[in-house]
């Protein structure tokens, strides 16, 4: 039918090469710029700009990072109306927290672009269960990741509730995500990574780690 959805998340993109259990691998800009280049042309008509088109949606996680924003949607709005008026407008339009004002109209024939964003809300319980020890004090528990939803027009869907979680599609707001119990998730040996992820995507993380104690070296990017 000709219905498309794009995902992309930054906890998927890379493994840490230290405590992969707790940390997230940074964004890559220009691996993550080059993969959406590459699906937007395999699909443009030719002749046409390769841009989102009617039928066509991404979901970009940012790993709960919301420096990550105007890098995880600059790719996407390459040759838009929304480019466009940057461009000639010399500014971003982005509002204060990176979501995109409402704008799809098209100029010159542009393509238009549109971005919300959807919280996603984590359980502290389950985030907490994966370190040994709470460092940082209040706050220090970051529970919110943003899910930038993009398409080249504004979404109107029809409600439905949700089927794992309160609430319908009209909400902005995902709660109660529960992180999977770490014991359960499968492990490896450091040497059986190397071979599973290559070098390449062994990314150096820094910081101080936080958590859980012992050797056991998780292999699950999605935490």
């Amino acid at each position: 039918m000709g219905l498309v959805l794009y995902h992309y998340d930054v906890k998927q993109s890379g493994e840490p090469q230290t405590r992969a259990d707790l940390k997230i691998a940074p964004l890559r800009d220009a691996i993550y710029h080059r993969l959406v280049r590459v699906v937007l042309n395999a699909r443009a008509p030719a002749g046409h700009t390769a841009a989102l088109r009617a039928g066509e949606v991404a979901l970009v996680l940012d790993g709960g990072r919301k420096g990550n924003a105007a890098k995880l949607l600059a790719p996407w709005k390459e040759g838009t109306s929304k480019d466009a008026k940057k461009k000639h407008a010399g500014e971003d339009d982005e509002d204060d927290d990176g979501a995109e004002a409402d704008d799809d109209q098209d100029e010159d024939g542009a393509p238009g672009f549109v971005s919300s964003i959807l919280q996603l809300a984590y359980t502290e319980e389950s985030l907490t269960a994966r370190r040994a020890k709470i460092r940082g004090g209040t706050g220090s528990i970051h529970q919110i990741e943003w899910c930038h939803m993009l398409s080249h027009a504004r979404l109107s869907l029809p409600e439905r509730r949700r089927l794992h979680y309160d609430g319908s599609t009209s909400g902005d707001l995902i709660t109660g995500i529960q992180c999977p119990d770490i014991s359960k998730e499968w492990h490896c040996a450091w040497r059986d990574e190397k071979l599973i992820f290559g070098q390449t995507n062994l990314i150096p993380v820094g910081g101080k780690n936080q958590g859980l104690e012992g050797d056991a070296h998780a292999v699950s990017p999605n935490t």
